[in-house]
C-alpha cells in the first residue's frame, strides 16, 4: 500500500492515460495491470484514479470491438480493483453507463 501512494505521490498517475490510450496492445494491458495493482484495496488511490477519468478510459476499452482479448482481460482486473469496496467509484461507472 505504501508503495501504490507513493506512486501517486511521485506523479506516477500522469502515465496511466497515455498506457490506456495507447494504439500498442502491449502497452494498454501493462497499463491496466498496473491500475489494477495500484488501486486494490486502496481506497485513496481508488478515488486519485477516479478523478483522473480513469473509469470512461477503462469502459471505452472493454467496449472497443476490434480490441485484443488480453487487454479487455486486464481492463476487466482494472475495473474490479477501482470498483471494489468503493461506492464512488461504482457511482462514477453507473454515471458512464459502466
Amino acid at each position: 500500500m505504501d508503495m501504490a501512494s507513493d506512486f501517486h505521490k511521485i506523479g506516477g498517475y500522469e502515465i496511466l492515460v497515455p498506457m490506456l490510450t495507447s494504439p500498442y496492445p502491449q502497452l494498454k494491458i501493462k497499463g491496466a495491470e498496473l491500475v489494477g495493482e495500484i488501486v486494490q484495496n486502496h481506497k485513496d488511490c481508488q478515488n486519485s484514479a477516479v478523478n483522473i477519468n480513469i473509469v470512461a478510459i477503462l469502459i471505452g476499452n472493454m467496449n472497443a470491438e476490434n480490441l485484443n482479448e488480453n487487454v479487455k482481460v486486464k481492463t476487466l482486473f482494472a475495473l474490479s480493483c477501482l470498483l471494489r469496496n468503493n461506492a464512488y467509484a461504482q457511482r462514477v461507472f453507473k454515471q458512464k453507463n459502466g
